[in-house]
């Protein structure tokens, strides 16, 4: 199967757009998800922002497919394969919500946010890479150079200066973090191999149960909460945009767009996320930390030219 293919995605330049803008979204996503966890608890505000970034998502699918009919939200639920598919990618997909608010809640501190936020970004050279195997794509030799050097640049940034209180001997953020990444690499492929058979977007129900299973944990885990204005502007903030817009638009623009060019694009997401959520918490990042970011970079970007697109 073809990754790409502007023969059966009419859609292709829009759709590839639309997951442009929703890297864009995200590289608010950490600065804003630890101020919102101060006041709301980390698991807590990430179910507020899920739950209703997932109603808002299913409200809107519902709006354009009245009465509902075959290509509507409800007929996901049509038995055989697709329900097996639509089950593993709701499940890679809250998997990778649950690992990125706990992270957020286990950091010692901001400054671990920040190192946090870098293995989130591992992804973009993960996606790369999962694609190989899973489209069947082609690699030149140096392809695994790209790898090496991501993996380089987050141990120079991880280590460069580790954050008061924090020791790489209780990795805990990290190691959770890293998980998720790695379910949101594979769900991303996976979304565009099968999403042919699929009938509607299922990103709503994906938001939702991602959204429900953080509520769960949060009453299972109880953290404190403050209501604060500023908070709550923010949590609408997260629900609608890194929340509703970007998920359903990264789902279109994997569905539909260019795979391969929106996995490799996003390599800025690093660099522009650690500029808004140094911003937001007030941090000075060391020289070591930036190096280690653009080498992060650098290997998304020897990782996209080492495959060969055909």
């Amino acid at each position: 199967m073809k990754p790409n293919s502007e023969t059966d995605h009419p859609t292709h330049g829009p759709s590839t757009l639309l997951g442009l803008l929703a890297i864009l979204l995200w590289s608010s996503t950490f600065g804003f998800a630890r101020s919102i966890a101060v006041s709301f608890g980390a698991l807590r505000s990430g179910a507020m922002v899920f739950l209703t970034a997932g109603l808002l998502s299913l409200l809107w699918a519902l709006r354009k497919s009245r009465p509902p009919c075959k290509g509507s939200p409800l007929a996901l639920a049509a038995p055989g394969k697709p329900r097996r598919q639509l089950a593993a990618c709701g499940l890679l997909f809250v998997v990778y919500l649950v690992c990125l608010y706990l992270a957020i809640g286990l950091a010692a501190n901001d400054s671990q946010v920040l190192l946090v936020g870098l293995i989130n970004y591992l992804w973009p050279a993960a996606t790369l890479a999962l694609a190989v195997p899973i489209f069947g794509l082609r690699m030149r030799r140096f392809f695994p150079l790209g790898l090496l050097l991501a993996l380089f640049g987050l141990a120079l940034a991880t280590g460069s200066r580790p954050p008061p209180g924090d020791s790489l001997s209780h990795p805990t953020a990290y190691w959770i973090m890293f998980l998720g990444m790695l379910s949101w690499s594979l769900f991303s492929d996976l979304n565009r191999a099968w999403s042919a058979s699929w009938r509607g977007s299922p990103v709503g129900f994906f938001l939702t149960g991602g959204g429900l299973t953080l509520g769960i944990l949060s009453l299972l885990l109880p953290e404190p909460f403050t209501w604060s204005w500023t908070a709550g502007i923010q949590c609408a903030y997260m629900a609608l945009g890194p929340g509703w817009l970007a998920y359903s638009f990264w789902d279109t623009g994997t569905r539909r767009g260019n795979l391969l060019f929106l996995a490799s694009a996003s390599y800025l997401t690093p660099v522009l996320s650690s500029l808004v959520t140094s911003w937001m918490l007030h941090l000075t990042p060391s020289g070591a930390f930036w190096a280690g970011t653009m080498l992060l970079v650098a290997g998304a970007v020897v990782s996209r030219l080492g495959l060969i697109d055909s």
